[in-house]
């Protein structure tokens, strides 16, 4: 039907006295198209992290079909944009800056960004290193992210930890019941630790040490995760078999420890300080750095790095388990979440977690080593310790020789039943991701 000006008239009049909004499309033949109501609707932003956008609100114009809006760019200093969303924690954009949309109602949208935050490794000074620098992802208005600080190796030392300043800061550690000066440490390798705003720029130096001067050793590298280093004259075929077993049975004990197997003649050399006649009793040490957090309870706060074992002492993969439950011990409360990793800042210098909470500071491991350390129940025992952390590292590898690889001369009804319960407890929760539940 062609339509006349006359005929658009009374349409319009009569819209208007209805008091709605239309609009009239007229199609090329001069025949009416299309007759429908044309609402205004509006989008609103929030900046949910961003630094800026160019405009505040956009509201739609109406086209043949539709009310369409260009979306706005947005901007975030030192990030990235991905786009908008409905929903202020999408990590994932629902539209993209710049993007024409059909509106059927009002709309708020969320800028959805990310910042990618950084740690350097200054790498330069050692043998190997997993990673040169580590780095996560915040999103919108998250302030922080986690990451793991990565493992390195230098050639016959004891490997450490991290530090933000480049020169070692000395002070005092306890190793083998022993004073000595080590090097300051502020962050554990194979540890979390969080970044933030703190954190941007920053640069971490890996510190090692050796007490009594460094091995002549050979690197394997990497075996599960722990670092190895032995001596001419060990196994390293051997030194595997152990540890491939250890990890079958024990994969929590895993922790990114380095091990250095070495002779008895190098272990008493390098450890003579100890005293001529205790270092030939001695098998394996397990070695720590120092830092502030835990100098207040040494046994409580201790966080070892490194184990030096002789490969051909007697009961060597026993005293390997009971090194390497040392080295664990400690990381439990970490890795369990009961201690949430602190930021990697200058403002920290002693970085790391203020107090740790080994399983040697649990209630029930206190409670059995009470029952049985008593000086009538302790008498000639497997599970005497002269301190908690012995105890425990006792009860582990004890039940590891009984009950896992059943080489020990301990029968496994010379092992009492409540130390066995508790420690199965704690073996249930490392190997259920440490989730407590049916783990009794």
């Amino acid at each position: 039907m062609k339509l006349g000006i006359i005929d658009y008239m009374i349409i319009i009049l009569s819209v208007a006295i209805l008091g709605v909004a239309y609009v009239l499309f007229i199609d090329e033949d001069n025949s009416i198209g299309t007759l429908f109501n044309s609402p205004t609707y509006t989008v609103s932003f929030d900046l949910n992290g961003a630094d800026s956008i160019t405009a505040n609100n956009v509201v739609c114009n109406n086209t043949r079909d539709g009310c369409v809006a260009t979306l706005p760019t947005a901007k975030r200093n030192n990030g990235s944009i991905i786009g908008f969303s409905l929903n202020p924690d999408d990590k994932n954009a629902l539209y993209k800056e710049n993007e024409t949309i059909t509106l059927t109602s009002d709309m708020k949208l969320y800028v959805i960004s990310s910042k990618n935050r950084i740690i350097k490794i200054d790498s330069s000074d050692v043998d190997f290193i997993e990673k040169k620098e580590v780095s996560c992802q915040t999103f919108n208005k998250e302030s922080e992210c986690q990451v793991e600080l990565p493992r390195f190796n230098k050639k016959g030392y004891q490997n450490i930890g991290y530090s933000t300043t480049k020169n070692n800061k000395t002070g005092n550690s306890v190793a083998a019941g022993k004073d000595i000066s080590v090097a300051k440490i502020e962050y554990l390798m194979g540890t979390s630790y969080m970044l933030n705003d703190e954190s941007d720029n920053l640069v971490l130096y890996p510190k090692y040490e050796r007490v009594g001067g460094s091995y002549n050793v050979q690197s394997y590298g990497l075996i599960h995760g722990n670092y190895v280093e032995y001596s001419s004259s060990c196994s390293i075929n051997t030194i595997k078999g152990y540890l491939d077993e250890i990890y079958n049975h024990m994969p929590f004990l895993f922790t990114g420890a380095k091990i250095n197997y070495v002779s008895s003649a190098e272990f008493n050399n390098n450890w003579k300080w100890l005293g001529e006649e205790a270092v030939k009793r001695v098998w394996a040490v397990t070695y720590t750095g120092y830092t502030d957090n835990w100098i207040e309870k040494v046994d409580d706060h201790i966080k070892p790095n490194t184990i030096d074992i002789k490969c051909d002492a007697d009961g060597v993969y026993h005293t390997l388990v009971h090194e390497m439950v040392h080295t664990w011990d400690n990381y439990y409360s970490v890795k369990k979440g009961d201690i949430g990793p602190k930021v990697i800042s200058r403002k920290n210098e002693n970085g790391g977690y203020d107090i740790i909470k080994p399983i040697n500071s649990m209630p029930d491991i206190k409670e059995i080593y009470d029952k049985y350390n008593t000086r009538s129940a302790c008498s000639g025992k497997f599970y005497c310790a002269r301190k908690i952390s012995e105890f425990v590292a006792e009860m582990f590898s004890h039940y590891y020789d009984a009950f896992m690889i059943k080489k020990s001369l301990l029968k496994e009804s010379d092992y009492p039943a409540d130390i066995k319960k508790v420690i199965e407890k704690y073996i249930c929760v490392a190997k259920n991701n440490y989730q407590e539940t049916g783990c009794v």
